[in-house]
């Protein structure tokens, strides 16, 4: 186990903008590699294949190959200290690089990466992630509209905020194939349940169902 120690002064504790820089980077690099965990996962369909293995099924077929992440074109919603990080391990694989942000980071330019409007990723990125902050102007970014504009077979990655993606336009978008695959480690509307054991409970997330069930 890895154990960051950050040594602050009292007057430091006292100043709530000196804590958020400090949570800010304490979070930065796990937020920013589970969101690659999530993406490898959908891709070579990790889920299904450990059930096959309790089933103990070791039949050989396509349904779990995914696709190669090199060569991809990979596009990040928000390139904050959490976006530029994903974008430097996720540049790793090989990848053609594409980003939007109101501030452009210099970060990933370096790294090949290039600014272009939201509409320009959803018509051309294989790889979507979204790492933005939830305000009324990125709410639902991913909703009924955008379905059309996406890429077919697009995953689609969020561990930023649930209220980031319509949950009913997402679960459209992977019934009809648009969606490929989605990696969530947050939900719309999941504020009165998660954090609390819900098992053999009634849970009362409709819209969410689908995708925990999926």
């Amino acid at each position: 186990m890895q154990v960051s120690i950050i040594i602050v002064s009292f007057d430091c504790l006292c100043n709530p903008h000196v804590l958020t820089e400090v949570a800010i980077l304490s979070l930065s690099f796990p937020v920013a590699e589970h969101a690659i965990t999530l993406l490898m996962s959908v891709n070579r369909k990790i889920a299904a294949a450990s059930v096959r293995v309790k089933m103990a099924d070791f039949s050989l077929d396509t349904s779990l190959l995914g696709m190669d992440i090199h060569g991809k074109t990979i596009g990040v919603l928000g390139t904050g200290k959490i976006g530029q990080i994903l974008c430097k391990i996720i540049s790793g694989f090989g990848v053609n690089l594409l980003a939007y942000d109101v501030f452009e980071s210099d970060v990933v330019k370096s790294l090949s990466g290039k600014y272009v409007s939201k509409e320009e990723i959803y018509q051309n990125c294989d790889v979507i992630f979204l790492m933005m902050p939830l305000l009324p102007a990125t709410k639902h970014t991913i909703n009924e509209s955008v379905l059309p504009l996406l890429k077919k077979g697009v995953i689609i990655v969020n561990t930023s905020r649930g209220g980031l993606i319509d949950t009913k336009a997402l679960v459209s978008g992977l019934q009809s194939d648009i969606i490929g695959g989605c990696g969530l480690d947050v939900y719309e509307n999941e504020g009165d349940y998660f954090f609390r054991d819900w098992s053999g409970k009634v849970c009362q997330l409709h819209a969410t169902s689908p995708l925990m069930h999926s």
